[in-house]
């Protein structure tokens, strides 16, 4: 934070803002303390944002744990829950920040190739930019469904991050079109309950009175 600040303050110095802000009616004090203010909610939303990520984690753990304990055909408890999410945390938020380098990575390379493109002439730039389109999202929608299976192997085998990665090509391997089948199902029931459930509060809305609340409610 201290390093931020200066490297702020640098950078109003050379935009002469300093100026401005002791030129206007704020006092010294006013400013120093707004400044100091303003980093520190940074700070701190940054740390309620990584507080959230490491609930939500624990929290799918666990219901990755429950899930695949009723299906063993096992009794699962509270304690089961908490087990499993406990268990499962660490190597689970090291698989999700995999994943999200991953993200981040082709992120990346979609900059780095829309700033070669740019260079080209506008002709071979279009398409050249559609033949990496296609080619990028059949290959991103081909590892989507090969990884299906990665956060399961990690909590329900108690795999690491690349183990589990590997587990789950390993499943699928020779079997993408089922899988892709059932992904798309799953998909399409969920998109078909979230249309219903909208239609069916938007009536609601529509009918007001105690009908109209109480299939709000029962919608919500």
């Amino acid at each position: 934070t201290l390093g931020r600040a200066m490297v702020g303050l640098k950078a109003e110095i050379e935009n002469r803002s300093v100026d401005l802000l002791v030129l206007s009616h704020l006092t010294a004090w006013r400013i120093v303390v707004g400044k100091w203010s303003s980093l520190m909610l940074q700070a701190v939303l940054l740390l309620i944002a990584l507080v959230v990520i490491a609930a939500s984690t624990w929290l799918y753990a666990g219901q990755i744990g429950y899930l695949v304990a009723r299906v063993r055909g096992q009794a699962p408890t509270v304690g089961t829950y908490v087990s499993s999410a406990s268990r499962a945390f660490v190597p689970l938020l090291a698989t999700s920040a995999l994943m999200l380098a991953a993200i981040a990575a082709v992120g990346l390379l979609v900059m780095v190739s829309g700033f070669l493109l740019a260079a080209l002439p506008a002709a071979l730039a279009g398409v050249l930019g559609a033949v990496l389109l296609v080619v990028g999202t059949v290959g991103i929608v081909w590892l989507l469904v090969r990884a299906a299976f990665w956060f399961l192997a990690v909590v329900a085998d108690g795999r690491g991050p690349v183990a589990g990665l590997r587990a789950s090509l390993a499943v699928t391997r020779g079997k993408w079109l089922k899988t892709f089948g059932l992904l798309a199902a799953l998909f399409g029931i969920a998109i078909v309950t979230l249309v219903v459930f909208n239609l069916l509060s938007g009536l609601g809305e529509v009918l007001g009175g105690p009908a109209g609340f109480a299939l709000q409610v029962l919608v919500t």
